[in-house]
């Protein structure tokens, strides 16, 4: 479970789409590799999942539908150690 003490910080390694992602307050997607497949499935798992405590979703390509789940997209473009690249933000 999430500890509520506000300055806790709890790092995952897991799997997106397997793992309850209910009580995530910030996600990193660490998405280079992932097809827009796999993007779609996790946009769908974050639009169906009640993530009543979502702040911030950090993805490095954007959601294909870019439903309504968080505000708009922050773009930003952040050096990489292989190349300069967009990063999404959601919140």
């Amino acid at each position: 479970g999430i500890d509520n003490n506000p300055c806790s910080l709890e790092f995952w390694k897991k799997d997106f789409f397997q793992v309850d992602l209910s009580e995530a307050t910030h996600i990193y997607v660490a998405s280079l590799c992932f097809t827009e497949d796999m993007m779609k499935q996790l946009e769908e798992k974050l639009a169906t999942t009640e993530t009543r405590n979502l702040v911030v979703v950090a993805t490095l390509q954007k959601f294909p539908r870019s439903t309504n789940l968080f505000l708009e997209p922050l773009i930003e473009y952040i050096d990489m150690s292989w190349t300069a690249t967009t990063s999404s933000i959601f919140g």
